[in-house]
């Protein structure tokens, strides 16, 4: 039902891969986490929220489709689970984790959760457009028109998050319902976006109609441009039935 894809990579500069994803096609359902934290307390934060939402998902019943609310709380459970572990190992306080989730509903709707600055994209025959909002203090200034994309792009403070699961003990998470005809979607971390513009990650993706080389494309551009964090992408699109 699925055409799928998917590529991480450690980069050039870290030592470990922070970054997590998972791709279930039964339930339709995607999600890209990019953790945060000092020596591996990132690399649990993403896994342990990923593991969570996916979990919480699938105890929901028999039927694959979720509503926006679902996949809010699915979040903020693993919110909760995060937060709590930092809690109880002082080796993981402070940990957390960004979070992307899709997931393709049977009624033709593409529900969309993020916290955080891991994104998701839609590439259309016309239009390759950002789906998600960065929950940054730079993607602010950009939308009020305080800087210009370029300013955003080296701005020191880009990374600087304004939510992120597991760092609090609530967490405010954005959801969107959209059509959904089969587009190609990806998810990604900013360990892509930061390296790569929109019109360069628009350029690799209709290269080459082979997802899983153009995920590998996608790594190999970001590393080239210099891999200064973690790189993961999830690619997918609904064959028509």
């Amino acid at each position: 039902m699925f055409q799928t894809a998917f590529a991480t990579d450690v980069g050039k500069k870290r030592q470990n891969n922070e970054d997590a994803y998972l791709i279930d096609e039964k339930l339709a359902l995607f999600i890209v986490a990019d953790g945060l934290g000092g020596h591996n307390a990132g690399e649990v934060a993403s896994w342990l929220a990923v593991k969570t939402i996916h979990d919480y998902l699938r105890n929901q019943g028999t039927t694959p489709d979720f509503d926006a609310h679902l996949l809010e709380e699915a979040v903020k459970k693993a919110n909760e689970v995060v937060y709590r572990k930092s809690l109880e190992d002082k080796a993981l306080s402070h940990m957390g984790t960004t979070v992307v989730i899709a997931h393709v509903r049977q009624d033709g709707k593409l529900l969309l959760a993020n916290v955080g600055d891991s994104r998701a994209y839609m590439l259309t025959n016309l239009f390759f457009q950002l789906l998600t909002d960065d929950h940054t203090f730079v993607f602010d200034m950009l939308q009020e028109g305080i800087i210009s994309a370029e300013e955003a792009r080296s701005h020191p403070q880009r990374s600087g998050l304004l939510r992120a699961v597991g760092v609090d003990d609530m967490v405010e998470v954005d959801v969107t319902e959209l059509p959904y005809h089969g587009e190609l979607v990806l998810l990604c971390t900013d360990g892509l976006t930061d390296m790569l513009t929109d019109e360069e990650i628009e350029k690799i993706l209709r290269s080459t109609s082979d997802l899983q080389e153009t995920a590998k494309m996608l790594i190999e551009s970001a590393n080239n441009r210099g891999g200064k964090d973690n790189i993961t992408v999830v690619l997918f699109r609904k064959h028509s039935n």
